[in-house]
């Protein structure tokens, strides 16, 4: 099977030279591009964000060129998606690459070393991006700053792609109706008995994805509690059948809440306000990060 040419490709997802853009990702909630750190040529570690991209989405063929040395009317092959394929044909290659899933719902863009670009629609962003995309963003500000020596580009590209939110410090410095608000809004509702611990485990799950993907942040000890929570309803049944004998109880994970909100409420009262908040652009950000 192939494609329309190269030209179609590039003209159909490359907004200018750094950035990836298509028409049906219009009215996505969700800011569509994000750099990743990369070397001389692609690395397992991207092609597998790649990878894991186009499999959520349901992607099952993907389309891959040069962007340098190709005639610009030459067909292109539609390869099966899968990962064998895409280590094959992507590791090792050096700048000047565009791939995409055929149906244009994510793409990867490697221009020049030091870095490449991810577009993608909300379930390829889910999985390649499952920190969220302002957490990638920032963290790639950072990495920017230390390799700007290398490669004296990066700090420009990091300014391209600057994250939306602030990262929340306390539970004060949250915003009213944010995903995260609404994670500890679960918390207190569990801890007064108005809510099913399972109930409650399924909603903050959701919450939590759904904070990751709309790239909002915390940094400091407010995402360290955060992850707390994470890892202990890990340790809880999704249902009350699939429980095993050395899964939390009921009475537990209502404990373990309880104490994370003593927590949470300690640091508000001792927090100044000006420190509830870390603005964008800040160089010693603590970068947010999901297990």
């Amino acid at each position: 099977m192939y494609f329309p040419d190269r030209e179609y490709l590039v003209r159909s997802l490359l907004a200018d030279g750094n950035t990836l853009h298509h028409e049906s990702w219009e009215g996505n909630s969700h800011p569509p591009n994000f750099p990743v750190p990369v070397g001389m040529k692609l690395d397992s570690g991207l092609i597998n964000r790649f990878y894991l991209g186009i499999r959520n989405a349901g992607v099952n063929h993907v389309l891959i060129t040069r962007l340098d040395g190709e005639q610009p009317g030459q067909a292109l092959p539609s390869l099966p998606a899968t990962e064998e394929v895409l280590e094959s044909h992507l590791a090792g290659q050096p700048p000047q690459l565009l791939a995409a899933a055929q149906d244009f719902s994510g793409a990867l863009l490697f221009t020049s070393p030091g870095h490449a670009v991810l577009g993608e629609t909300s379930p390829f962003l889910e999985k390649a991006c499952p920190e969220g995309v302002d957490t990638a963003r920032a963290r790639f500000s950072r990495y920017a700053r230390r390799l700007a020596g290398r490669w004296p580009n990066l700090p420009d590209v990091a300014a391209q792609f600057v994250p939306s939110h602030v990262a929340w410090a306390t539970p004060e410095a949250v915003e009213p109706g944010s995903h995260t608000a609404r994670q500890v809004g679960l918390m207190r509702e569990l801890a007064a008995g108005n809510i099913d611990p399972y109930e409650f485990s399924t909603s903050w799950f959701t919450e939590r994805r759904a904070a990751a993907q709309d790239g909002e942040r915390t940094h400091k000890h407010l995402v360290r509690i955060l992850d707390l929570v994470f890892t202990t309803l890990d340790d809880f049944p999704p249902t009350p059948d699939l429980a095993e004998p050395d899964d939390l109880k009921e009475d537990e994970l209502t404990h373990h809440i309880r104490r994370f909100l003593e927590e949470l409420d300690a640091l508000d009262a001792s927090s100044p306000q000006e420190d509830n908040q870390c603005p964008l652009r800040t160089p010693d950000l603590t970068i947010a990060t999901s297990p």
